[in-house]
């Protein structure tokens, strides 16, 4: 199974598993059933569009959504993007798709409706009553308004999340760190044969295109804009040079749906693996 490897100079690094096709698409269909836990689903949400976005969960504490193009794209800011020196960490924009592997929008929907309340919507967990007293995601009802801090607590959350929805051991979860998600969508570009550049421009490393300066926001003003508006802006004029980062998107999800059609649902992707059946789908799959 696809993994990366995280951790400290002065630590043994730690093996950050990727999420499967499997789990990716129980977690949406865990998403239509309304008489889930909504904690559970705050957080099988939140997971989801880590994953869209290519984030880490750590970055996800502290990024807002800015504006929506044509239902199909939201595009938002991580506030401090990954660089190896803490001075040159900038705000970076980024693109997540509206609809998720099985068609369905209920991943942002369901992440609308739990932020609903949260002043400026700047972080994608919310914190739950009872979470520092060792209650657990799934026995919690409400919400608190702030956010559910990095660290072992939120670590533990989502992989309960996980054990739950997609049915893991606690020691197969345990594999699934806070960093897990940012690799979901570049192992799929990966399987499908897309170009190291292609990659690149998913997970927003050097050179990309959300690195470029000009495309750095004025916080406090987008900020502003999102706390007046309320809800996302349409998008109407963009910039020529994010369709490149949007495009490349697009064709990953768009072979993530086909996949989940050719295979019957997502009841019929292997519990484990799977990433070779994204083989047969050629790279430029979803060109106009």
């Amino acid at each position: 199974m696809p993994h990366s490897i995280v951790g400290r100079a002065d630590h043994i690094p730690q093996a950050a598993q990727t999420p499967t096709l499997r789990m990716i698409g129980e977690l949406e269909l865990f998403l239509q059933n309304e008489a889930n836990s909504i904690v559970l689903r705050h957080l099988a949400a939140g997971y989801l569009f880590c994953c869209y976005a290519s984030m880490r969960v750590e970055q996800a504490q502290n990024c807002w959504f800015d504006s929506v193009r044509d239902d199909e794209i939201v595009q938002g800011y991580v506030v401090l993007d990954k660089h190896p020196r803490r001075r040159s960490r900038q705000p970076r924009p980024f693109w997540v798709p509206v609809y998720g592997m099985t068609g369905s929008r209920k991943w942002l929907d369901t992440l609308w409706e739990t932020l609903d309340g949260v002043r400026d919507k700047c972080f994608i967990f919310r914190a739950f009553q009872g979470f520092d007293r060792g209650v657990g995601a799934d026995e919690a009802e409400a919400f608190l308004p702030g956010p559910l801090l990095s660290g072992k607590g939120l670590v533990e959350a989502l992989q309960l999340m996980l054990r739950v929805v997609c049915g893991l051991t606690v020691e197969e979860s345990r594999a699934y760190t806070l960093h897990s998600p940012r690799h979901f969508l570049h192992e799929v570009a990966a399987f499908r044969g897309e170009s190291e550049e292609c990659r690149n421009e998913l997970g927003r490393w050097s050179r990309s295109t959300a690195q470029q300066p000009h495309l750095r926001p004025l916080v406090n003003d987008v900020r502003a804009h999102s706390t007046r508006s309320g809800s996302l802006a349409d998008l109407y004029a963009t910039c020529a040079m994010i369709e490149k980062p949007i495009a490349i998107l697009q064709r990953q999800m768009t072979s993530l749906r086909k996949l989940v059609e050719t295979q019957g649902g997502v009841k019929h992707l292997p519990l484990h693996g799977g990433w070779k059946l994204l083989d047969a789908l050629p790279p430029n799959l979803g060109d106009a």
